[in-house]
């Protein structure tokens, strides 16, 4: 059986075994903070839901109470900019074209 198969090693060289590193469960500056980043307190947020008026798409947006700034939305702007351009796709294909005869 050859030895090379799944590595990167060619089958001449012997594959070397790594013992795996135990990773620490905190890091000793962050043991004391009695606020870590990721349980603080989450903004006060406001859920909307609109419509999109080029694709008739619904829009879920979580905004910021505070500022007003959309923190979060579904679809993201490049997806309805897309539907829109998918749209229009279709739209000129669905017409009906007219040829002048003389």
């Amino acid at each position: 059986m050859d030895t090379g198969i799944g590595s990167f090693a060619p089958a001449s060289q012997p594959i070397r075994v790594v013992a795996a590193q135990p990773t620490p469960e905190r890091l000793p500056e962050r043991a004391n903070d009695p606020e870590p980043a990721a349980f603080a307190a989450p903004t006060p947020s406001e859920r909307r839901v609109d419509i999109d008026a080029a694709t008739n798409s619904l829009i879920f947006r979580t905004v910021d109470i505070a500022t007003g700034v959309t923190v979060q939305q579904t679809p993201d702007e490049a997806r309805l900019r897309l539907r829109a351009y998918i749209d229009t796709l279709g739209a000129k294909v669905a017409e009906p074209t007219l040829v002048a005869t003389a």
